[in-house]
């Protein structure tokens, strides 16, 4: 087939269809959870079991097939998502994960301050250096394939097939993915939802200066492994 003849950009149409492929599912999961569940709490992808972790590598990899089937028949070219790696790509992710994650943080520990008028430096000096131990004990090879893939399944939607909608949508699209981020979230309680949808916001902001889809991928997969945010592990890290 002609190159000439892909399309370069999406519908809003397209759109629609696409996010209903990726996150329908859990859309309506993660809301059913939310409002079965008396105090939700805010896992890790490192608390889920192996089952679930292979039972979600295996629904990604076929909603991602579905969706590759749908934008070969709209003949979507998919040269326009860039996976390229640069000498930037590591300095972006640590500016994505500080500024990513302090916004997850702040939601998050702010909300319970507020709730409870206790400093989560009550909570951290609770702890000690025994838990960097216990959390890689915690890492198979089950869950860094999960990471790795859910990271990818994610944000090749939000930073990739967003940002290829019609310039003339594209400001509902990226609206749009913002609550989506959100909606799915929300099993995890309101305060963490509301963070991880501002830190997509954060990634939005710093996606218009960069292309390349590959410093979003890997900090959501390292996000999936220890947990968004930076405030505990600054934290341990000046007390440890």
């Amino acid at each position: 087939m002609d190159k000439s003849s892909h399309k370069r950009l999406l519908s809003l149409t397209d759109f629609g269809v696409l996010a209903l492929i990726f996150f329908g599912y859990f859309i309506i999961l993660s809301i059913w959870m939310y409002f079965g569940t008396v105090d939700p709490q805010a896992p890790s992808a490192a608390s889920f079991s192996d089952e679930q972790n292979i039972f979600s590598i295996v629904l990604e990899l076929i909603l991602l097939f579905v969706a590759s089937l749908y934008l070969f028949w709209r003949k979507f070219d998919f040269s326009v998502l860039d996976f390229s790696v640069g000498w930037y790509t590591l300095p972006i992710m640590i500016a994505i994960i500080l500024l990513g994650g302090g916004v997850i943080d702040l939601c998050i520990y702010g909300s319970y301050w507020v709730k409870y008028g206790v400093s989560p430096l009550a909570y951290f000096s609770t702890w000690d250096s025994t838990i960097g131990s216990n959390l890689f004990g915690c890492i198979n090879i089950w869950l860094l394939l999960f990471a790795l893939l859910n990271g990818f399944f994610e944000e090749l939607f939000f930073m990739g097939l967003t940002f290829a909608v019609n310039a003339q949508y594209r400001v509902v699209a990226i609206l749009a993915s913002i609550f989506i981020r959100f909606s799915f979230h929300v099993y995890q309680g309101l305060p963490s939802a509301l963070g991880i949808a501002l830190m997509g916001l954060v990634f939005v902001c710093v996606r218009q200066k960069v292309t390349s889809l590959v410093p979003f991928v890997l900090v959501h997969s390292l996000f999936d492994i220890f947990g968004a945010g930076v405030f505990f592990w600054m934290y341990m890290a000046f007390h440890s």
